[in-house]
């Protein structure tokens, strides 16, 4: 091969090397983004309403619970569970299932509170793939517990949507 001339296979062949590293290096930039939002997101109120939404649909339900302060209290169709634990057996799996089978968008959100209880306060709007379209307003207490917030309430209502 003469000198300064590249090779065609050769110039074929590094740029497929060129073009896998450049795919890994993307790969794990994205990969350490990923990680540090979640980690991130955890410390905010609003972050571990995130959370426990995305848990939900995708039926993580350690996750859900790992979110959730032992003595947490839940009200749902008027209902109320009085800790994690009853959370968890009587409403936690009916919860993932229509998280995981609904559209949920969120409408409105604001954030309040003080240094160690906030509450988030959302609408959405949900849609489960039938024509069933309802609003749900949602109320979540948080309390921060060692140094990381966990939701120590929840209150749902729902009302057929109009928009």
């Amino acid at each position: 091969m003469a000198k300064g001339r590249l090779h065609a296979r050769e110039i074929s062949l590094d740029n497929v090397v060129f073009g896998k590293f450049l795919h890994a290096l993307a790969m794990s930039a994205l990969l350490l983004h990923a990680s540090s939002v979640t980690a991130d997101t955890l410390n905010t109120p609003r972050g571990v309403v995130e959370a426990y939404h995305r848990a939900l649909a995708e039926q993580d339900g350690a996750k859900v619970l790992s979110l959730i302060a032992r003595n947490a209290v839940f009200f749902e169709l008027g209902q109320a569970e009085g800790s994690r634990r009853e959370y968890e057996q009587i409403h936690l799996a009916s919860d993932m299932r229509r998280a995981a089978s609904a559209r949920l968008r969120r409408l409105s959100r604001r954030v309040a509170g003080s240094a160690d209880v906030r509450w988030v306060l959302s609408v959405y709007r949900i849609e489960d793939g039938s024509k069933l379209k309802v609003r749900l307003a949602e109320t979540i207490i948080l309390k921060k517990q060692s140094g990381k917030w966990r939701i120590a309430h929840v209150h749902w209502s729902e009302t057929p949507f109009s928009p």
